[in-house]
């Protein structure tokens, strides 16, 4: 829900495997989605490429699905080691940098 109160309808991409970006938020802005959630690994992505087709197709980046809760070394920002916790900071900023590239 944004500020006025509206409901964003969004699509989680995990759900859609290996199909290519363009040919998701083409089909979500088809059908009048207003958001995408992304998998919360930004290595995997081209921030250009997501940037661009936020644009096109006027789908914003609602949601980064990020795996802190995960065994995943590096991930937790809760960890004892201030060095995993350095790690999961970085991890958590490149999500971040995922949510901001919407269309403004």
């Amino acid at each position: 829900m944004d500020n006025n109160g509206d409901f964003y309808a969004t699509q989680g991409v995990i759900l859609l495997g290996d199909e290519p970006l363009e040919d998701v938020f083409k089909r979500l802005n088809r059908y009048g989605f207003e958001g995408i959630e992304l998998m919360g690994e930004p290595e995997l992505y081209d921030l250009s490429e997501i940037r661009q087709l936020c644009h096109k197709y006027e789908v914003k980046i609602c949601s980064i699905l990020s795996w802190c809760l995960a065994n995943i070394p590096g991930r937790d920002p809760a960890h004892p080691d201030p060095e995993q916790r350095a790690l999961a900071n970085r991890y958590l900023k490149s999500c971040l940098d995922l949510v901001i590239l919407g269309p403004t």
